[in-house]
């Protein structure tokens, strides 16, 4: 809805491309935090996901490995609210939704029927 039909995928690749540089793996929510940029990464459903992914996947390797005490500090994550990641997960993509339902409505008034 803000550029040409043309253009509609190569934006889809780039904002794909982008949310994927905010989901805190490279660079790191402790970057993003040093930089006083925390809240770009906050604002992105990749970075509440893939939080989400990172407690889910490392759940089973705690007692193994130094996951808590290094892995997650290291990229600034917070464990052990998946429920919070996933739900901020969902209220990121309604939130995003509805404003593109909003701008699809009131951009280009003239040309809708």
């Amino acid at each position: 809805m803000l550029v040409k039909r043309e253009n509609a995928a190569l934006l889809a690749v780039i904002m794909s491309l982008i949310a994927g540089c905010l989901c805190g793996f490279g660079p790191s929510l402790n970057q993003f935090n040093d930089w006083y940029l925390g809240w770009i990464p906050g604002m992105s459903y990749a970075r509440w996901a893939v939080e989400g992914w990172f407690h889910a996947e490392t759940l089973p390797y705690r007692d193994h490995y130094m996951v808590t005490e290094i892995s997650a500090p290291l990229f600034g994550y917070t464990l052990d609210r998946f429920a919070l990641d996933i739900g901020t997960t969902v209220a990121l993509g309604v939130a995003y939704r509805i404003v593109a339902y909003l701008l699809l409505i009131l951009l280009n008034r003239s040309k809708q029927r």
